[in-house]
């Protein structure tokens, strides 16, 4: 019959990679850190200059004809501070619209402003619930 090795576990040895010291893992100087990252401030200027590059037919994201009365209208409200990049917005035929009305039309729409993505909560590993949904902080 076999002899069966000690256990490195064994209760009256302590595990040969244990180490009796205690170690400081934290920094000197504390520095907050929320659970939930805060959002970057909206960029005004940086939105226009990405508006202006997709009215310019050498820009990679050049949008087409269509959509340019809409992204001229987006930045005139821009510039008038009528819109602020946070908020959603609507525009169809360069003037803002409801929600609803993008629907109707066969013209082409535009939206600005933040907005989150949901997820179903089964999606990521915790189970179906239904039409039970919860915000995942995306913001586009």
């Amino acid at each position: 019959m076999a002899q069966k090795s000690p256990s490195v576990f064994a209760p009256t040895q302590p595990a040969p990679f244990c180490e009796q010291t205690i170690l400081n893992t934290m920094e000197s100087a504390i520095k907050f850190s929320p659970m939930v990252p805060w959002v970057e401030p909206f960029d005004v200027q940086r939105r226009l200059e990405q508006l202006r590059g997709f009215l310019d037919p050498n820009n990679p994201h050049y949008q087409p004809e269509r959509q340019h009365v809409n992204i001229k209208a987006a930045i005139k409200l821009y510039e008038e501070g009528k819109i602020d990049g946070e908020k959603k917005v609507f525009i169809m035929n360069g003037k803002i619209v409801d929600k609803k009305e993008i629907f109707k039309g066969p013209d082409c729409s535009w939206s600005e402003g933040k907005f989150h993505q949901y997820a179903l909560k089964h999606s990521y590993g915790q189970g179906p619930y239904r039409d039970n949904f919860h915000e995942v902080l995306a913001s586009f």
